[in-house]
This record gives structure tokens, C-alpha cells and sequence, in this order.
């Protein structure tokens, strides 16, 4: 097969490109989640390598895309999956958006996850095509188009989430709490003691962080609740305490770090805390070698000090337990915090003991600054990605939050609301 000026095409290079895309978008999304990388290592790592591939896969034309991507939304790699379809919706020599609306329509679960976060990725797609399905596609899918619309329409979008709050399906209930975060409706509160006291913990923990970000006094409560948890369910109820308005919401937080089974949560919680006795509790943490690394990154978070160079230690590999891992066994399952750095007790102590003076009682801290909205917003741009849904409710809850961000778009297009944000601050 040959291309229209009678060239060969290079079925290896874009066979290449496809495969890559695939990696890269598991890999991106990854990245926006992370112990380790800030908003710009995102786009200067996989968001670059990643566009770079799917161009390749666009400019590849109706070739490529019968021959490779079609085929690839029908795979079992979900990640393949997105990349195609996201490739397909941008193409201009030709038109497959109904190839990709019928195969997220016919995908198992996770393949049907991916290409809808692409759908939510591309500015090419006709939105129309996938607000039929809303009437008469599965209805697994309307959580789905909830997010795909998201701020492209919000007057649908809020015309709908009246609607999924009555049909009262789970998944559907917790995409509307998270579209109501997109598209603001004040309304939706009627609903919101229904869906703090649901038996679904998607729905509550949707619900909560909705209603917390619209002010809600009985989310808050809601949060001071789910924060005793004595699971994953606490961790990001202890983050928003954290950050709370009131001080004593603080103490709660401090109070579960000797708490074995859920300390890193509490200890991640603390470096959005950010007061000279954070700091001083986190400082003490660094001596145990289970808690150590996050208790670094949440120092790391408050005061700017880096966890880097002669603040580290050699780390073994271990296990999910702290085992070592021999050769035999199971890789071990792997979270966040494990690719963080080890920080060097007796040093990361004697700095703090040189530098906490500069540090005033009573002040919440950033970065080294005391806190401020303006800080706040700019570490959306410096924090590491797994701070950021936090960073952001913080600046919700002071009327500062930049209208135009949106979290789960491309890191570049954050960049540029953020940098406007700064620029208006």
C-alpha cells in the first residue's frame, strides 16, 4: 500500500506510534496522580511524548486509521483503546466519530473508561453524536456523558444531574456530585443528606467532597466523620480538615498519626496543615522507616526544603509490608508513596532544628511562605500531582479557584488557565 504520491507507508513507524500512544497514555495518567511529579514534569515527560505519538497516528490519515486504530478500539488494552479513539475524533480526512461512539458503546468496562476520558480529552467531538446515548444507549454509559459534556455544555449538564440524582443508580448519583464540581448548581444540595448517608461509599465520598466545595455545613460534618475511618476512606477527609477554616478540624487530623494503620494518610494530611507543630510531628516521623517517605514529601510541601541529594538514604526494595522481596516471590503491589525518596533522619532533623525559628507559630505554611491564596494557586503549578484535588477544593472554599481549570484536562491546558489565574490573582 502506498501513499497518495506513490510512497510505501510506513507501516512499522506507525504500528511504533500506536504502541507508544498506548504506554504513554497509562503512563500520562499515571503522572497526573504522583507522589514525585509537578504539573510541568507532566508536560515536559509523558504529555510531550504522548502528543507527539497520537499526531503521528492523526497525520497517518484514513489509512492508518482503518488499518491500526479502528481495530485497536475493539483490543483488551484500554489505554490502546483511548489512544485510538482520541486519534480517530481528531482526524479531518475523514469521519469516525460513529466508529468510536459504537465501539464505546460495545467496550468491556475498562476499555469503555478509557475512551471516555479521551472523548473528555478531545475538542473535536461532536458532542451530539454522544448525547443520543444518554436516551438510548446502556445506561452505564450516562455516568460516562456526564463527564464528556462536563463545561462544553453546562446547561445540559445541569438539565441532567436533576434527573440522575432521581434515578438514584450509584455510579450515576457520584458523576453527578463530580459534574456539580464542573457545573455549579446550588440546587443539587437538596440532595446532598441523602447522598451523605448513602450505603454506597462512592456516592459519599463524591458527595462530600461536592458539598464541602459548595460550603455545606452538613458536609463538613459529613467530612469530620468520614475522617475517623479507619480505612482508605479517610484519607482525603483528613486532607480536607486540613485545610479547613477551623483550627481545631487541624487537631483531628494530628490526633490520627499515631494511628498505625492509616498514618500516611494522616502524615500526607499534615503537609497541607502546614504549622511549625506539623512540622515538628513530621520531623519525628522521619524516623520511622515505614513513614519516613511520606512524611518527607509532606515536610517537603510545607517548608520547600527538598528531599533530595544529601536529605536522602539509600532505600532497599521492599515489600508491601516492608519485607524484603526475594527472587521468588510476587512483585509487590505498588502505591504512590513507594517511589518516593527515603530522607536522611539525623539531616533532614538538623536542618529543621537550624530553620524552624523562621517558621511562626500559629501560621500555615507553603512552600516555606506563609500560606496565602496566591501561593496556593501557584502550587498548583509546583506541588506534586497528588496534591492538587486538594490545593484546588482549598481555593473553591476561598473564591479563588481560576473558572477555567479543570483537573483532568491536558497538563499544558492547565498550565496556560493557571498562568491567567496568576496573572489575575
Amino acid at each position: 500500500m502506498t501513499t497518495a504520491d506513490g510512497r510505501p507507508i510506513p507501516w512499522d513507524i506507525y504500528e511504533e506510534h500506536l504502541d507508544e500512544a498506548g504506554w504513554l497514555w497509562g503512563a500520562w495518567e499515571r503522572a497526573m496522580d504522583s507522589a514525585i511529579h509537578t504539573l510541568g514534569d507532566v508536560i515536559d515527560g509523558p504529555e510531550e511524548r504522548l502528543a507527539a505519538h497520537l499526531d503521528g497516528l492523526v497525520l497517518g490519515g484514513r489509512r492508518v486509521a482503518e488499518r491500526l486504530l479502528l481495530p485497536a478500539l475493539e483490543g483488551d488494552d484500554a489505554n490502546l483503546s483511548a489512544a485510538a479513539a482520541w486519534a480517530l475524533v481528531q482526524g479531518e480526512d475523514a469521519d469516525h466519530q460513529d466508529a468510536v461512539v459504537d465501539a464505546l458503546v460495545a467496550a468491556p468496562p475498562p476499555a469503555r473508561l478509557a475512551m471516555a476520558r479521551a472523548l473528555v480529552l478531545s475538542p473535536r467531538i461532536d458532542i451530539s453524536r454522544v448525547a443520543r446515548l444518554w436516551h438510548v444507549g446502556p445506561p452505564a454509559l450516562r455516568p460516562m456523558i456526564l463527564g464528556i459534556f462536563g463545561r462544553r455544555e453546562p446547561d445540559w449538564v445541569r438539565a441532567q444531574v436533576e434527573a440522575a440524582f432521581r434515578d438514584g443508580e450509584p455510579t450515576l448519583v457520584a458523576a453527578a456530585w463530580r459534574a456539580v464540581r464542573t457545573v455549579p448548581d446550588p440546587q443539587a444540595l437538596s440532595y446532598l443528606d441523602e447522598s451523605l448517608r448513602s450505603a454506597e461509599p462512592a456516592v459519599r465520598a463524591e458527595a462530600l467532597i461536592t458539598g464541602v466545595a459548595l460550603g455545606s455545613r452538613a458536609a463538613w460534618e459529613a467530612c469530620r466523620e468520614a475522617a475517623m475511618a479507619a480505612d482508605d476512606g479517610c484519607r482525603v477527609p483528613l486532607a480536607l480538615l486540613a485545610v479547613s477554616p477551623h483550627a481545631q478540624d487541624r487537631g483531628r487530623v494530628r490526633a490520627r498519626v499515631d494511628e498505625p494503620s492509616i498514618r500516611a494518610h494522616a502524615l500526607w494530611a499534615l503537609g497541607f496543615a502546614g504549622e511549625v507543630e506539623d512540622g515538628d510531628r513530621l520531623v519525628e516521623m522521619i524516623g520511622d522507616p515505614q513513614a519516613a517517605p511520606v512524611a518527607g514529601e509532606a515536610l517537603s510541601t510545607m517548608t520547600g526544603i527538598a528531599i533530595d541529594g544529601p536529605f536522602v538514604v539509600r532505600a532497599e526494595t521492599r515489600g508491601p509490608q516492608g519485607d524484603e522481596v526475594g527472587d521468588d516471590d510476587p512483585p509487590p503491589v505498588v502505591r504512590q508513596e513507594d517511589h518516593l525518596p527515603v530522607p536522611d533522619a539525623a539531616k533532614v532533623t538538623a536542618w529543621w532544628r537550624s530553620q524552624r525559628r523562621q517558621f511562626r507559630p500559629g501560621v500555615r505554611h507553603l512552600g516555606g511562605q506563609a500560606r496565602t491564596p496566591t501561593g496556593v494557586l501557584a502550587a498548583l503549578s509546583t506541588a506534586a500531582t497528588w496534591r492538587r484535588q486538594i490545593l484546588w477544593l482549598e481555593l473553591v472554599g476561598l473564591k479563588r479557584a481560576p473558572a477555567a481549570l479543570d483537573l483532568r484536562d491536558w497538563a499544558r491546558q492547565q498550565q496556560s488557565a493557571l498562568a491567567e489565574g496568576v496573572r489575575r490573582a
